[in-house]
């Protein structure tokens, strides 16, 4: 991004420290601007707090239904996504066929071949 000074002279702005590396601050794209909301921290907060009724934390009442649905209920769609979030997702392996005539060039830190 270039700025203009009073002499008319444009003026490269620098928004990383020259020796870290790290953006600096005012850096204009420097990821969520300062006080604004998440809604994942608001959705973790919310999940820690006690409901009146049931005197259970929500994320105590989400999991329970959570595991009705899917275990009692037999919702397959909610086991597997269960089941991966406990193991991770299956690995998936590709196998390619056919001809493929690759060239790769490989090259060296320092731009070499």
């Amino acid at each position: 991004m270039a700025d203009t000074n009073p002499t008319n002279v444009i003026v490269e702005k620098t928004y990383t420290d020259a020796k870290t590396g790290k953006f600096v601050k005012g850096n204009p794209g420097g990821g969520r601007p300062v006080g604004s909301v998440s809604i994942i921290e608001g959705i973790k907060k919310k999940l820690q707090e006690i409901e009146p009724v049931n005197k259970k934390t929500y994320l105590e009442l989400l999991l329970n239904t959570y595991f009705k649905n899917a275990i009692k209920d037999g919702d397959t769609s909610l086991i597997r996504d269960m089941i991966n979030r406990v193991d991770g997702m299956p690995k998936q392996f590709i196998e390619n066929t056919g001809d493929m005539n690759l060239n790769i060039k490989i090259v060296d830190d320092k731009g070499t071949d």
